[in-house]
Protein backbone atom coordinates (compact mmCIF):
# COMPACT_ATOMS: atom_id res chain seq x y z
CA UNK A 1 0.00 0.00 0.00
CA UNK A 2 2.78 2.43 0.96
CA UNK A 3 4.77 1.65 -2.18
CA UNK A 4 1.66 2.14 -4.31
CA UNK A 5 1.05 5.55 -2.74
CA UNK A 6 4.66 6.55 -3.28
CA UNK A 7 4.56 5.36 -6.90
CA UNK A 8 1.33 7.28 -7.50
CA UNK A 9 2.85 10.39 -5.96
CA UNK A 10 5.90 10.42 -8.23
CA UNK A 11 3.78 9.67 -11.30
CA UNK A 12 1.49 12.58 -10.50
CA UNK A 13 4.33 14.94 -9.57
CA UNK A 14 6.31 14.21 -12.76
CA UNK A 15 3.17 14.58 -14.88
CA UNK A 16 2.32 17.91 -13.28
CA UNK A 17 5.91 19.12 -13.68
CA UNK A 18 6.00 18.11 -17.37
CA UNK A 19 2.66 19.76 -18.10
CA UNK A 20 3.76 22.99 -16.42
CA UNK A 21 7.46 23.08 -17.36
CA UNK A 22 7.26 26.55 -18.94
CA UNK A 23 5.43 27.95 -15.90
CA UNK A 24 8.00 26.47 -13.51
CA UNK A 25 10.87 27.86 -15.60
CA UNK A 26 9.20 31.28 -15.59
CA UNK A 27 8.78 31.10 -11.81
CA UNK A 28 12.44 30.23 -11.41
CA UNK A 29 13.44 33.33 -13.43
CA UNK A 30 10.92 35.50 -11.58
CA UNK A 31 12.24 34.47 -8.17
CA UNK A 32 15.85 35.12 -9.15
CA UNK A 33 14.88 38.52 -10.53
CA UNK A 34 13.19 39.40 -7.22
CA UNK A 35 16.63 39.83 -5.70
CA UNK A 36 16.53 43.33 -7.20
CA UNK A 37 13.62 44.20 -4.87
CA UNK A 38 14.31 42.18 -1.76
CA UNK A 39 12.54 44.47 0.69
CA UNK A 40 9.30 44.27 -1.31
CA UNK A 41 9.47 40.47 -1.10
CA UNK A 42 10.29 40.58 2.59
CA UNK A 43 7.21 42.69 3.27
CA UNK A 44 5.08 40.34 1.17
CA UNK A 45 6.24 37.39 3.27
CA UNK A 46 5.59 39.30 6.49
CA UNK A 47 2.01 39.89 5.36
CA UNK A 48 1.11 36.38 4.14
CA UNK A 49 0.58 34.39 7.38
CA UNK A 50 -3.11 33.43 7.59
CA UNK A 51 -3.86 35.75 4.67
CA UNK A 52 -4.51 35.59 0.92
CA UNK A 53 -1.30 35.70 -1.11
CA UNK A 54 -3.05 37.63 -3.88
CA UNK A 55 -4.37 40.25 -1.46
CA UNK A 56 -0.93 40.56 0.13
CA UNK A 57 0.67 41.07 -3.27
CA UNK A 58 -1.79 43.88 -3.97
CA UNK A 59 -1.18 45.31 -0.49
CA UNK A 60 2.57 45.60 -1.15
CA UNK A 61 1.85 47.41 -4.43
CA UNK A 62 -0.52 49.76 -2.63
CA UNK A 63 2.03 50.53 0.09
CA UNK A 64 4.58 51.35 -2.62
CA UNK A 65 2.19 53.49 -4.64
CA UNK A 66 1.23 55.49 -1.56
CA UNK A 67 4.86 55.96 -0.54
CA UNK A 68 4.31 53.98 2.66
CA UNK A 69 6.56 50.98 2.07
CA UNK A 70 9.83 52.75 2.85
CA UNK A 71 8.65 55.79 4.81
CA UNK A 72 5.12 55.21 6.12
CA UNK A 73 4.44 55.21 9.85
CA UNK A 74 2.77 52.28 11.57
CA UNK A 75 -0.64 53.96 11.73
CA UNK A 76 -0.64 54.81 8.03
CA UNK A 77 0.51 51.35 7.01
CA UNK A 78 -2.02 49.65 9.28
CA UNK A 79 -4.83 51.66 7.70
CA UNK A 80 -3.65 50.68 4.21
CA UNK A 81 -3.36 47.01 5.20
CA UNK A 82 -6.75 46.75 6.89
CA UNK A 83 -8.96 44.28 5.03
CA UNK A 84 -6.05 42.96 2.98
CA UNK A 85 -4.20 40.95 5.63
CA UNK A 86 -5.09 39.62 9.05
CA UNK A 87 -3.53 41.23 12.12
CA UNK A 88 -2.83 44.39 10.12
CA UNK A 89 -1.65 46.37 13.17
CA UNK A 90 0.98 43.79 14.12
CA UNK A 91 2.12 43.41 10.53
CA UNK A 92 2.47 47.17 10.09
CA UNK A 93 4.76 47.10 13.13
CA UNK A 94 6.77 44.23 11.62
CA UNK A 95 7.29 46.22 8.42
CA UNK A 96 8.45 49.28 10.36
CA UNK A 97 10.92 47.17 12.36
CA UNK A 98 12.16 45.38 9.23
CA UNK A 99 13.16 48.70 7.68
CA UNK A 100 15.65 49.16 10.50
CA UNK A 101 16.87 45.58 10.84
CA UNK A 102 16.97 44.25 7.28
CA UNK A 103 20.14 44.60 5.20
CA UNK A 104 19.90 42.75 1.90
CA UNK A 105 23.59 43.06 1.05
CA UNK A 106 24.61 41.70 4.44
CA UNK A 107 22.16 38.81 4.08
CA UNK A 108 23.66 37.77 0.75
CA UNK A 109 27.12 37.65 2.32
CA UNK A 110 26.00 35.01 4.86
CA UNK A 111 27.19 31.59 3.72
CA UNK A 112 24.59 28.90 3.25
CA UNK A 113 20.83 29.22 2.87
CA UNK A 114 20.27 27.59 6.25
CA UNK A 115 22.42 30.23 7.94
CA UNK A 116 20.57 32.97 6.06
CA UNK A 117 17.27 31.56 7.34
CA UNK A 118 18.56 31.44 10.91
CA UNK A 119 19.61 35.09 10.68
CA UNK A 120 16.19 36.10 9.37
CA UNK A 121 14.27 34.21 12.06
CA UNK A 122 16.48 35.67 14.78
CA UNK A 123 16.54 39.27 13.54
CA UNK A 124 13.29 39.96 11.64
CA UNK A 125 10.26 39.96 13.91
CA UNK A 126 7.29 38.28 12.25
CA UNK A 127 9.35 35.69 10.36
CA UNK A 128 9.29 32.05 11.44
CA UNK A 129 10.89 29.11 9.65
CA UNK A 130 8.14 29.00 7.02
CA UNK A 131 8.05 32.74 6.30
CA UNK A 132 11.85 33.03 6.19
CA UNK A 133 11.95 30.07 3.78
CA UNK A 134 9.24 31.67 1.67
CA UNK A 135 11.27 34.86 1.42
CA UNK A 136 14.50 33.06 0.54
CA UNK A 137 12.78 30.96 -2.13
CA UNK A 138 11.18 34.10 -3.55
CA UNK A 139 14.59 35.72 -4.03
CA UNK A 140 16.09 32.70 -5.76
CA UNK A 141 17.38 30.36 -3.06
CA UNK A 142 15.78 27.06 -3.99
CA UNK A 143 17.21 24.70 -1.37
CA UNK A 144 14.40 25.45 1.12
CA UNK A 145 10.78 24.32 1.39
CA UNK A 146 7.76 26.39 2.39
CA UNK A 147 6.04 23.90 4.65
CA UNK A 148 2.43 24.90 5.24
CA UNK A 149 -0.74 22.88 5.84
CA UNK A 150 -1.12 22.18 2.09
CA UNK A 151 2.36 20.72 1.78
CA UNK A 152 1.98 18.74 5.01
CA UNK A 153 -1.33 17.36 3.73
CA UNK A 154 0.23 16.09 0.49
CA UNK A 155 3.29 14.44 2.05
CA UNK A 156 1.04 12.75 4.62
CA UNK A 157 -1.54 11.67 2.02
CA UNK A 158 1.10 9.95 -0.12
CA UNK A 159 3.01 8.47 2.80
CA UNK A 160 6.23 10.43 2.26
CA UNK A 161 6.30 11.40 5.94
CA UNK A 162 4.04 11.69 8.96
CA UNK A 163 4.21 15.35 10.04
CA UNK A 164 4.13 16.04 13.76
CA UNK A 165 1.36 18.28 15.09
CA UNK A 166 3.87 20.89 16.22
CA UNK A 167 6.24 22.22 13.57
CA UNK A 168 9.41 22.81 15.61
CA UNK A 169 12.68 23.82 13.96
CA UNK A 170 13.87 20.21 14.13
CA UNK A 171 10.61 18.92 12.62
CA UNK A 172 10.68 21.59 9.91
CA UNK A 173 14.19 20.54 8.89
CA UNK A 174 13.21 16.86 8.94
CA UNK A 175 10.26 17.43 6.61
CA UNK A 176 12.35 19.73 4.44
CA UNK A 177 14.88 16.93 3.97
CA UNK A 178 12.09 14.54 2.93
CA UNK A 179 10.78 17.11 0.43
CA UNK A 180 14.30 17.70 -0.89
CA UNK A 181 14.79 13.98 -1.52
CA UNK A 182 11.44 13.78 -3.31
CA UNK A 183 12.30 16.86 -5.36
CA UNK A 184 15.59 15.29 -6.48
CA UNK A 185 13.73 12.21 -7.73
CA UNK A 186 11.49 14.51 -9.77
CA UNK A 187 14.40 16.50 -11.19
CA UNK A 188 13.49 19.78 -9.49
CA UNK A 189 14.95 22.01 -6.82
CA UNK A 190 13.25 21.85 -3.42
CA UNK A 191 11.82 25.36 -3.63
CA UNK A 192 10.36 24.81 -7.10
CA UNK A 193 9.06 21.35 -6.21
CA UNK A 194 7.30 23.00 -3.28
CA UNK A 195 5.04 24.76 -5.80
CA UNK A 196 3.93 21.38 -7.14
CA UNK A 197 3.11 20.11 -3.66
CA UNK A 198 0.95 23.16 -3.01
CA UNK A 199 -0.92 22.64 -6.27
CA UNK A 200 -1.31 18.90 -5.66
CA UNK A 201 -3.30 19.61 -2.51
CA UNK A 202 -6.03 21.22 -4.60
CA UNK A 203 -8.97 18.86 -5.06
CA UNK A 204 -9.39 20.16 -8.59
CA UNK A 205 -8.57 19.34 -12.17
CA UNK A 206 -5.41 19.95 -14.19
CA UNK A 207 -6.61 23.34 -15.48
CA UNK A 208 -7.10 24.73 -11.98
CA UNK A 209 -3.74 23.39 -10.87
CA UNK A 210 -2.03 25.07 -13.84
CA UNK A 211 -3.74 28.36 -12.96
CA UNK A 212 -2.69 27.97 -9.34
CA UNK A 213 0.96 27.41 -10.26
CA UNK A 214 0.99 30.59 -12.35
CA UNK A 215 -0.55 32.61 -9.50
CA UNK A 216 1.71 31.32 -6.71
CA UNK A 217 4.42 33.54 -5.22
Amino acid sequence: MGQDLSRNFYQEARKLAAENRKTLDAKRREFKNNRKRMFDELVFCLLTPQSSMLKCKHAVCQLKNKGLLQKGNKKGMAAALKGKTRFHNNKARYVALARVKFDGRALLKIRGTGQKREWLVKNIEGLGQKEASHFLRNIGFFDVAIIDRHVKSVIKKYGLAKPAKTLTKKEYERLEKVIGQAAAKTGLETGIFDLLLFAMDAETGAKRRAELLKALK
